[in-house]
Parts: structure tokens; C-alpha cells; sequence
């Protein structure tokens, strides 16, 4: 269950149209004053949002596998 969850999420990391969606969502030329620092922020915020995804897919995984252990012990 551990080496499906690495796979999972080690794909999702390198899903290049997902970050490239992502990026796009979050590009905003009007966040600040030059384009060098809005494509920064897209950038963190890009990775903002693939952290919560990787912790949400984490979490969810744990769960499951913690309560399919309790069921058999």
C-alpha cells in the first residue's frame, strides 16, 4: 500500500499539465509591479497549491489504511 501511495503521489508531483493548470490559475500580471515578481508568486502559490494536494492525498491514504488495520486486529 505504501510503494501505491509513493507511485500515486510521485505522479501526481510530475503531472506536467496539472502544474502547468495550476500555474495558470494562478498567474495575476496585476499582483506586482513587474512580470519577474508576478511569475514568482505564481510560483509559490503553484506551490501552495501542490503541497495541499500531496498533504490531502497523504491524509486521506492514512486514513484509510489505519482504519483497515484497526478492522483486522
Amino acid at each position: 500500500m505504501s510503494s501505491a501511495l509513493i507511485e500515486t503521489l510521485d505522479a501526481q508531483s510530475n503531472e506536467r499539465p496539472t502544474v502547468l493548470q495550476m500555474k495558470r490559475r494562478h498567474f495575476n500580471p496585476d499582483v506586482a509591479p513587474n512580470k519577474r515578481e508576478s511569475l514568482e508568486w505564481m510560483r509559490i502559490n503553484a506551490e501552495r497549491e501542490r503541497i495541499f494536494r500531496f498533504k490531502t492525498i497523504a491524509k486521506d491514504t492514512a486514513s484509510q489504511y489505519y482504519t483497515i488495520l484497526e478492522r483486522f486486529t
